[in-house]
């Protein structure tokens, strides 16, 4: 009889053991999700290479958007927005945007364009150059860039 209890526990042993090796793995369901694909954040107005008179780019009508995608939204106190004007210093003017789903936008932007030259005496083509960078639910950053130029509305002054 001791034979047959060793045999039985044995048995015991042997088909708990294969329940527990069939148990583990299969199914690939509990592994890390795979990454998806990275964020992307393109200018939309102004275009990049747009020519845009002073006056229009000093305007309350002017606005600045970018369209951004990622997963989940974008993070807005990630926010960054420079703008370099000619051979200036980059200022950081994110204070000047807002993020509303998966645009961002400016708002009361001509109130810093306003600040950059003075109307009357602007007699050069201005290159302005806007660079942008904002981070998603994840953590990663999406950046985009655009050069554009503002030309002298009224053309050069006549010759003196």
């Amino acid at each position: 009889m001791t034979a047959n209890k060793a045999r039985s526990a044995l048995a015991a042993l042997a088909v708990a053991l294969a329940v527990s090796i069939a148990g583990c793995g299969g199914g690939g369901g509990g592994g890390a999700a795979a990454p998806s694909a990275a964020p992307t954040l393109a200018f939309v107005n102004p275009q990049n290479g747009a020519s845009i008179s002073d006056i229009a780019f000093r305007s309350e009508d002017f606005q600045i958007t970018a369209a951004f995608s990622g997963s989940g939204p974008a993070n807005s106190s990630t926010l960054v927005v420079t703008l370099k004007m000619d051979s200036e210093a980059a200022q950081n003017i994110a204070q000047y945007f807002s993020i509303s789903g998966n645009t961002i936008s400016s708002s009361d932007i001509y109130e810093f364009n306003r600040s950059l030259f003075d109307l009357p005496s602007n007699d050069v083509v201005r290159t302005i150059r806007l660079i942008a960078s904002v981070k998603d639910a994840a953590g990663r950053t999406a950046t985009a860039q655009i050069v554009f130029e503002v030309y002298p509305d009224a053309g050069l002054p006549p010759p003196g």
